[in-house]
């Protein structure tokens, strides 16, 4: 009994302790609703004058304020505060927007702070209508105005404006068509004008993407008195260079595909506009685009050699003729995912046996800016061929998972049994392992399909014939009042 009545007064001490916490806590917490009244009570500008220490800079200055209103503050934040990161990236600024207090908060350099709170201010006015802007971009450094015809303003914009956010978030832009600029005359009836926010080359990317896509709707509107032309000048500019027209769907690839790959591995920007070339970039960057996309159409009716000597974008790579097509892979897959993965431009020199000797092999070139690239996309041929020469490459079980083996794998589906057709029937499709498919008996082949196709059609009239005849039983019935 002593044992028990022990127990009962332990746990009623425990309940009384844990009572006397949970009213600490509700004190505690009375207390926290008392402050933030007493905040309240307090002037406007004296709240925020003791908040701000949570935001000031490195160097002691306070953050700039901006007031909006609540539905500017929506507007502002925008999809789970994608627009006020969009406008914090592109002004190089740091943005706090307080819903409760309707407060805009902007820190970083002066410049910075200016540009944020410009960006702000404009997007703050879509909201209501057209935008309208009383600088010249000759007044900025950070805006550039692109003339559109006014019949592909639409189809620049896209629905609900996707077409111009996601330009924005690929170049780190602010892009918004203006009503009016100051010196400028605009004919609305013919033109509208784009303003373009941000860095000097995320501008001009984004620009030459709107160029690239009106052009294909407007032939000729931007590139009609366009001719060749290269800047010698050691700055960020522009180059033209036409392309020939039997060229240009080799200097373009699949989707744009080609484009994009030697746009990045020489560092410069690069589009198509029309069937010209527009290349943007600092002086070595600009040469350095130009001739690999004159390589890349020589290459279509020639072998290409290049001088290695001197340069510092290449990374030269000597592989034995046994091995070459094991890099190249069939109809050059393999290399082309190495380049996509490597963000570099490779080839196989095209000099003969002759032309090098019996014991020199072939030389690969691996063409890119970033030094780190070139030697990452060296290790994933290396890694191939020696997987090759152990045995690993084809040995059952799986592959070599390492980090820079990976890439070489992933394009292999077309040396399996169409696994990856998921089990469906293709009733069209003939058996990889069919005498038929392997050329024997030719002029029994249209025969042998149309043979597939009966028994395949026999089937589904059966089951049309059973539909009809349950359609017809249930059609009687209802006749006859049955159901």
């Amino acid at each position: 009994m002593s044992r028990s009545r022990s127990r009962s007064a332990d746990r009623r001490e425990r309940r009384d302790e844990r009572g006397d916490d949970r009213s600490r806590e509700r004190e505690r917490e009375r207390e926290r609703d008392r402050d933030r009244h007493d905040d309240r009570d307090e002037p406007r500008d004296e709240r925020h004058g003791r908040r701000r220490g949570r935001y000031d800079d490195d160097n002691g200055e306070k953050p700039d304020i901006m007031e909006v209103s609540e539905s500017d503050a929506a507007f502002l934040l925008g999809r789970k505060g994608a627009t006020k990161e969009k406008i914090a990236r592109v002004a190089e600024a740091v943005l706090d927007l307080d819903e409760k207090d309707l407060i805009l908060e902007v820190r970083g350099r002066p410049e910075a702070r200016e540009k944020a709170k410009l960006y702000a201010k404009v997007v703050m006015a879509q909201r209501v209508g057209p935008v309208s802007i009383d600088f010249d971009e000759k007044d900025r450094d950070d805006l550039s105005l692109v003339p559109v015809p006014a019949d592909c303003v639409g189809y620049v914009t896209g629905k609900k404006g996707t077409v111009l956010r996601s330009i924005e978030e690929e170049w780190t832009t602010i892009m918004f068509f203006v009503e009016n600029a100051k010196g400028r005359k605009l004919k609305s009836e013919i033109q509208e004008h784009l303003a373009i926010f941000g860095a000097e080359r995320n501008r001009r990317g984004a620009e030459l993407k709107i160029m690239s896509a009106v052009e294909g709707k407007s032939k000729g509107f931007y590139t009609k008195a366009v001719t060749d032309y290269f800047d010698p000048r050691d700055m960020f500019s522009t180059d033209y260079y036409r392309i020939p027209e039997e060229d240009f769907s080799y200097a373009l690839g699949s989707q744009g595909t080609t484009r994009r790959k030697l746009a990045i591995a020489s560092g410069a920007v690069m589009e198509y506009v029309g069937r010209i070339a527009f290349m943007s970039g600092t002086l070595a960057q600009r040469k350095r685009v130009y001739e690999y996309l004159r390589w890349l159409c020589d290459q279509r009716v020639k072998s290409v050699t290049v001088d290695t000597d001197g340069r510092d974008d290449v990374t030269v790579l000597h592989i034995p003729y046994e091995y070459v097509g094991l890099v190249t892979g069939s109809k050059g897959r393999t290399l082309r995912q190495v380049e996509e993965d490597t963000r570099t431009f490779c080839f196989v020199e095209g000099l003969n046996r002759e032309s090098r000797g019996e014991g020199t092999g072939e030389r690969l070139l691996i063409f890119a800016e970033n030094p780190r690239s070139r030697e990452r996309a060296k290790e994933i041929i290396l890694r191939r061929i020696d997987d090759h020469k152990s045995g690993r490459l084809y040995r059952g079980g799986g592959h070599d998972s390492r980090d820079y083996g990976d890439e070489s794998y992933r394009y292999r589906w077309w040396d399996y049994d169409s696994r990856n057709s998921r089990g469906y029937y293709d009733r069209d499709r003939p058996e990889r392992y069919d005498d038929y498919d392997r050329g024997r008996d030719d002029r029994y082949r249209d025969r042998y399909y149309d043979d597939r196709r009966d028994r395949y059609d026999d089937r589904h009239d059966d089951r049309r014939d059973r539909h009809y005849r349950d359609d017809d039983h249930y059609g009687s019935d209802a006749r006859n009042g049955r159901r």
